[in-house]
């Protein structure tokens, strides 16, 4: 989901349909086997965005950033 959010510029929209997405087809009762080829297609793209990639830069653009409002505490922040 990191590789998604940073990769589409700090969509949620697309992270959020994404996620939904895969809830539809995993409690689908009539799916018959795709549950199990969807997860293991999500967990091996996953894996090869971490070994193309590396666990730092999960995409090719500059990290989406969440800036504090003036004022706000933020974990980390002192």
């Amino acid at each position: 989901m990191t590789w998604l959010y940073n990769s589409s510029r700090g969509s949620l929209p697309v992270v959020a349909i994404f996620h939904g997405t895969l809830d539809i087809v995993f409690n689908s009762p009539s799916a018959g086997d795709l549950p199990l080829v969807l997860g293991v297609l999500v967990t091996l793209w996953g894996l090869g965005i971490l070994a193309l990639r590396g666990p730092r830069n999960l995409a090719t653009i500059p990290r989406q950033i969440e800036h504090a409002w003036p004022g706000e505490q933020r974990w980390g922040a002192g």
